[in-house]
């Protein structure tokens, strides 16, 4: 059965591998308590596609939501677009450092 405990980040540091079992064997909630007094909750979880599964047909709703994103591109030069995409990946421009 899954639980809820509580561990400080200093404790953390040290317990590292229990908690990662704790969690993801034991499908517990561990609440990282910060020096500042704020808190971070580690639980496991499923990949996204898991989460979201991308079979079956799509609600009325999501097709209408789908609809209007696709209709705010109508305007756009597709030809113009992918050229000005080769052309920029073509360029000669340093690259920024971050």
């Amino acid at each position: 059965m899954a639980k809820q405990w509580h561990i400080s980040v200093e404790n953390l540091k040290t317990q590292l591998d229990e908690v990662i079992e704790r969690v993801v064997e034991d499908d517990d909630v561990v609440i990282i308590e910060l020096a500042s007094g704020e808190c971070i909750t580690l639980s496991a979880g499923k990949p996204a596609d898991a989460v979201r599964p991308n079979d079956g047909p799509m609600s009325p709703k999501a097709y209408k939501a789908f609809l209007r994103a696709a209709g705010a591109w109508s305007d756009v030069d597709t030809d113009a677009l992918v050229e000005r995409i080769y052309a920029e990946r073509r360029s000669s421009k340093p690259l920024v450092d971050l």
